[in-house]
């Protein structure tokens, strides 16, 4: 939050990537509340060794592209 204007508005602190008014009525605002449950974090597999080096297997490829004609994941 940059500052409150008047008595229901917020000028919010936005990244420059968001391209919109950063002026806000506060009914369009309402605490970030975090709702992970500890059953919902999965910690990744430990890595499989594979002559000295660490790696992991893939459960799926989600998405691919070409990108200076080399193939990225």
């Amino acid at each position: 939050m940059l500052a409150k204007i008047g008595t229901s508005a917020y000028k919010l602190a936005l990244p420059p990537s968001i391209a919109i008014h950063n002026t806000f009525h506060i009914s369009l605002l309402k605490l970030y509340q975090n709702t992970t449950f500890p059953s919902q974090i999965k910690e990744p597999p430990p890595p499989i060794q594979i002559e000295g080096e660490d790696e992991y297997e893939l459960e799926e490829i989600i998405d691919a592209r070409l990108h200076y004609n080399n193939l990225q994941y």
